[in-house]
């Protein structure tokens, strides 16, 4: 016997799913005028006047855009756009854009133009459409979806029965998505701040020393037929093992490591992994690198990954890192390539790498140094877009089905 869902006093079930009891459910054609676009294949030209609103430019959210030299079916600023037709399974079908400007944007063939009633918030029903499950439970998985007019319209929609409420629930989320793209746009600019000041440091300067890996460094891995297999990996246990595919923006996502037993660990002393150790990976995807920062647990590498350990102190090892992220590294790997895929970094290879060092350690370290501080910048703003965007979406789904108010 299947246990009813229990409903909270003052909500109340509905074909829009459970709603406040003061909330109303209705179709959409009941708060919104909707209209199907046009073919403009023979108006296309990349000087047009015009954005044509497409399934890519929806689904890219308005970055990719074809444009028209004659605008033949205008949209005005606050309109919906809803994609209506995509692959089984496609992530564009039911995506919604909506229209930021008069004069500006012009409806493309299957595409819906949605324009909402004067009692109906525009944003708040933008929110509500994109992507509804209503409109995604015609993708049968097996072919082409065409959502039809009237599947379109027949949509229902949960409204707080006050448009003061709808606005008030839409601007809370805009509110989000302003401090997600100002955050996209720092990042951005924070990240090629950082391509710059790679290039100004890293490019030799006159009484810079040229290095040659193999006499300057010890390079290990885990001997061939020592390789560990899937079978041995474990899910838990005390011991890492990083394999490569654990590598995260130059660093281990230690939360993504497996684990080996014991008698694995302890095979090569050589290859236990150490902080300030750098890895680099040769199979596969050959050339990722990840710099150890700390070692949570013990850790030891499979056979498809590199450590690279400075003799002495010909080079610190946190500078030699940012050298592999550089161009330097990549020239090196194509012309071993020469020009065809490589899935395997031979060791006798990657000995001649050469690169240049400034003379001291200490500068070495200096410049590593300001480098891993716009790192840790950018990896803050990372971690705070990331909170952003989950707050976002428990703010919606909070607010779009009641549970919250804002009136």
């Amino acid at each position: 016997m299947v246990e009813e869902k229990k409903i909270a006093e003052g909500f109340q079930q509905t074909d829009a799913g459970i709603i406040p009891n003061d909330w109303v459910v209705k179709p959409l054609h009941e708060i919104a005028h909707f209209e199907n676009g046009k073919a403009h294949e023979q108006f296309i030209d990349e000087h047009g006047d015009y954005i044509v609103v497409n399934s890519k430019f929806i689904s890219t959210e308005g970055r990719v855009k074809k444009f028209s030299k004659r605008n033949i079916f205008p949209l005005k600023k606050g309109d919906i756009t809803i994609v209506m037709s995509d692959i089984p399974k496609g992530k564009a079908l039911a995506k919604c854009y909506l229209i930021e400007a008069d004069d500006r944007y012009t409806l493309n063939q299957r595409i819906g133009g949605i324009t909402a009633n004067e009692d109906t918030d525009n944003k708040y029903l933008f929110y509500k459409l994109n992507r509804n499950k209503y409109y995604l439970a015609f993708d049968s998985g097996t072919g082409q979806t065409n959502i039809k007019r009237q599947e379109i319209l027949d949509c229902p929609v949960a409204l707080p029965s006050t448009k003061d409420e709808q606005e008030n629930i839409s601007s809370a989320i805009f509110d989000c998505n302003s401090l997600i793209l100002e955050l996209e746009k720092l990042l951005i600019k924070k990240r090629n701040i950082k391509k710059g000041a790679v290039q100004e440091l890293l490019t030799p300067k006159p009484d810079w020393i040229e290095k040659e890996l193999g006499k300057s460094a010890i390079l290990k891995a885990r001997i061939g037929w020592q390789g560990l297999t899937t079978a041995e990996y474990k899910d838990t246990g005390d011991y890492y093992l990083i394999t490569g595919t654990e590598f995260h923006n130059g660093y281990i996502d230690w939360d993504n490591c497996h684990f080996v037993e014991y008698e694995r660990y302890k095979q090569d002393k050589n290859i236990q992994v150490k902080e300030h150790d750098v890895l680099v990976t040769k199979d596969g995807t050959i050339g990722k690198v990840a710099l150890i920062k700390n070692v949570p647990k013990p850790a030891t590498l499979n056979s498809g990954v590199f450590v690279i350990r400075p003799i002495e102190d010909s080079f610190n090892p946190e500078f030699f890192y940012f050298i592999l992220l550089s161009d330097v590294f990549l020239r090196f790997l194509s012309q071993l390539s020469a020009g065809s895929t490589i899935n395997h970094l031979y060791q006798k290879d990657f000995v001649t790498f050469k690169f240049k060092v400034p003379k001291t350690i200490d500068e070495q370290e200096s410049i590593a140094k300001i480098l891993f501080d716009m790192d840790s910048e950018i990896e803050h703003l990372e971690k705070k877009l990331t909170k952003v965007k989950a707050l976002k979406n428990g703010i919606m789904q909070d607010l779009l089905t009641g549970k919250k108010r804002l009136k």
